[in-house]
């Protein structure tokens, strides 16, 4: 039995030393600081992620970014040209796995879908809220080119 113990012992121990060593140094200079990331659309038909909450009208998509080392907050806010709300999403997200060509994340949206409903006497802008969650694996080809399972 005692002979059994020794090998299983050694593995686990080999095992240990031979991840811990192999682990890459992490550059702390990098990930200490905030990346921020902005950009402003204008969609033509208001098409959404689902089609049930599709504008069908144009519709003005701001896109930000915050990102500090594995986390970041993307939130998108779209609305109207009449400057309604359409829909306001709120991304947290994680990046499980940072590679240079492999990228695992994890991520959870608060969202709020607005539509608009009219009675006789006024019209009603009702918020319908959801939570998702979203697991996304990116392969990196090139720095052009990648391909994201989601």
């Amino acid at each position: 039995m005692s002979l059994l113990r020794k090998p299983i012992a050694l593995m686990v121990l080999f095992f240990i030393f031979t991840v811990s060593w192999s682990q890459e140094q992490v550059d702390n200079s990098r990930s200490k600081k905030l990346k921020a990331v902005a950009s402003l659309s204008l969609n033509s038909n208001g098409i959404a992620y689902i089609p049930a909450f599709s504008l069908d009208k144009p519709a003005l998509i701001g896109a930000f970014s915050l990102v500090k080392g594995r986390f970041s907050y993307d939130p998108q806010l779209c609305y109207g040209l009449n400057l309604k709300p359409w829909i306001i999403d709120n991304w947290f997200h994680y990046k499980i796995v940072d590679r240079p060509v492999f990228e695992f994340k994890a991520g959870a949206v608060i969202s709020s879908f607005f539509s608009e409903y009219e009675t006789e006497s006024v019209t009603i802008l009702q918020a319908q809220k959801y939570l998702a969650l979203e697991f996304i694996s990116t392969y990196k080809f090139n720095p052009n080119t990648s391909m994201a399972f989601t």
